[in-house]
């Protein structure tokens, strides 16, 4: 059996160029090397089904959802008809089934995503205000330059 991780870094590694990685490349790198394992080829092909079957099932346009009782489309028609009940996704209910407690845990559970993405999106913000004067400087420098000039006190 080989480890999935391992297969994963060899194609990162491999088809890396100039801190640009083409996805497809690493694709075709590990699918000979998956496909050499059946372990692994199976728990790809069920990883990739259940992501499949999640964005199918909260899907915000589903036509076979309007079975002519569901009033969801018409009062709130940005819903989804469908939540992930947890982050993994892996349990999935209806919205005219879920219960308060699951509708403010969907609520809770988006707010810390988006809390997340927003500090995340401080750090970039941070490093840029940080390399900024030197960047200005050198408009055509990558970060890597000029996070090297900062670090090294070249202005």
């Amino acid at each position: 059996m080989t480890d999935l991780s391992q297969i994963l870094s060899a194609a990162i590694d491999a088809t890396e160029r100039d801190g640009d990685i083409d996805v497809y490349r690493a694709v075709d790198f590990a699918y000979v090397r998956v496909m050499e394992d059946p372990v692994t080829t199976e728990t790809l092909v069920r990883d990739a089904l259940a992501q499949r079957i999640k964005t199918r099932a909260t899907a915000r346009q589903r036509q076979d959802d309007d079975d002519g009782r569901d009033g969801q489309l018409r009062l709130f028609a940005k819903l989804k008809p469908r939540y992930a009940l947890n982050a993994d996704g892996r349990h999935i209910r209806r919205t005219r089934d879920l219960t308060r407690d699951q509708f403010e845990g969907l609520i809770a559970l988006r707010k810390r995503q988006i809390e997340a993405d927003q500090a995340h999106v401080k750090v970039m913000a941070d490093a840029l205000d940080e390399v900024a004067p030197v960047w200005d400087q050198t408009p055509d420098a990558t970060f890597g330059e000029v996070m090297d000039r900062v670090l090294h006190g070249v202005e």
